[in-house]
């Protein structure tokens, strides 16, 4: 396998503590595949919200289910977003150009006002409540560990749309699924870092209203190039220094 299919941001996958602690410096690709996840998730947004997947695999069937995609338009919806940074700040400024309203949600607000875009900074617990759509954009830690649960989804309008493509473990995919049976949640949308046969991703997969994809946001040629020069160079500099 090429070593450019490997390289990405998350660092929940290695014991950074365990490296620290025996010298070893870790490093990730920093912002050099921004652009693509934030593409994939307004893809998963367009997607999910005009039941582009139903459409396309009831055709291929050689049902014409024109009816059964009735979907909303995005302009003047509320997106909210959740952590606005690399990834956040880019999926709010292509919102932004289609005329979505974006809240944002940020652990430091301040990096939302210097992002200089018409982002309303929005208190946790407003962001679930007044958000049409919420996209979650948060690296998996402790405390972001199924920081959307059934408390959350409980505060959420009735027919919000979910979209997570960051690491799955960021929801609580019983909660999700109760949501989704309870019809408190449209639709879902994943890039999921878990893997087809895990129990809940299985039930997840048999609503209509999810998408799915496995965990392909990094996953283009511009976003591994640009992580391969970013890996390197910060390696070069480390050894120069050394």
């Amino acid at each position: 396998m090429c070593i450019r299919d490997r390289i990405g941001v998350g660092l929940d996958n290695i014991d950074v503590k365990f490296a620290k602690e025996r010298g070893i410096t870790v490093i990730n690709a920093g912002d050099a595949t921004a652009d693509s996840v934030a593409e994939l998730t307004i893809g998963l947004m367009i997607s999910l919200v005009r039941k582009i997947n139903l459409g396309d695999l009831s055709f291929k069937k050689g049902i014409f289910a024109k009816n059964e995609c009735k979907g909303i338009e995005l302009h003047g919806k509320k997106l909210g977003i959740i952590g606005v940074g690399n990834i956040g700040s880019r999926v709010a400024k292509i919102a932004l150009a289609m005329g979505m309203v974006v809240l944002g949600y940020d652990v430091y607000p301040e990096r939302i006002r210097k992002s200089g875009l018409e982002i309303q900074i929005t208190p946790y617990e407003d962001v679930l409540k007044n958000s049409d759509i919420i996209t979650v954009h948060v690296p998996l830690l402790p405390q972001t560990r199924h920081m959307i649960s059934k408390k959350e989804i409980s505060m959420m309008k009735r027919g919000v749309f979910l979209i997570n493509a960051a690491r799955v473990e960021i929801f609580d995919l019983s909660a999700i699924i109760w949501g989704l049976e309870n019809g408190i949640i449209a639709g879902v949308a994943l890039d999921s870092n878990k893997k087809p046969d895990d129990p809940l991703m299985k039930k997840l997969a048999e609503f209509p209203n999810t998408v799915i994809t496995p965990h392909i946001g990094a996953q283009t040629e511009a976003a591994q190039e640009k992580a391969v020069k970013k890996v390197i160079l910060d390696v070069v500099t480390i050894l120069k220094s050394s």
